[in-house]
């Protein structure tokens, strides 16, 4: 639902977005002609709220810890679709044979369907890749890559 009102050029809108799911309303205010902006903003800060996922610098600390436990093949399989599990398993050697990362360099966020997706430049002891996660609103793995990368 919406509410707006106006003073001379001054304009109020207020969207209030129910997440029934996640126990959650989002309230956006903003005094700017349309309310888009903040919208999204507010998509983000629901994403965050649901996941634990609060800013580039807590999504980079769990992807280093989602690399360190797939090094060590401890990462937890429910927390990842199917598939990509086995990906997890498969790309384990590969992970160790790096060694630990030196520089997690944010490159990208995007949206895709349900997921927020990072792009990182990994730089290890012994070579570099570029590696993309997804998140699902419930911090769900939905998407992994990896691929040689280059500074």
């Amino acid at each position: 639902s919406w509410h707006n009102g106006s003073a001379g050029t001054f304009f109020a809108w207020a969207t209030i977005w129910p997440q029934p799911q996640f126990k959650l309303a989002v309230v956006v205010l903003t005094n700017a002609e349309n309310g888009e902006p903040a919208c999204m903003e507010a998509t983000d800060l629901l994403f965050c709220t649901a996941t634990g996922i609060e800013g580039d610098a807590r999504v980079a600390a769990i992807v280093r810890d989602w690399i360190r436990r797939i090094q060590a093949g401890t990462f937890d399989q429910s927390k990842v679709i199917p598939d990509l599990a086995k990906f997890m398993v498969q790309v384990r050697g590969q992970f160790r044979s790096l060694g630990e990362v030196s520089v997690l360099q944010f490159l990208e966020r995007r949206v895709e369907g349900t997921s927020q997706v990072f792009s990182y430049r990994a730089i290890f002891q012994r070579g570099i890749l570029r590696l993309v996660i997804g998140f699902d609103p419930t911090g769900i793995v939905t998407y992994f890559g990896v691929q040689p990368d280059s500074v």
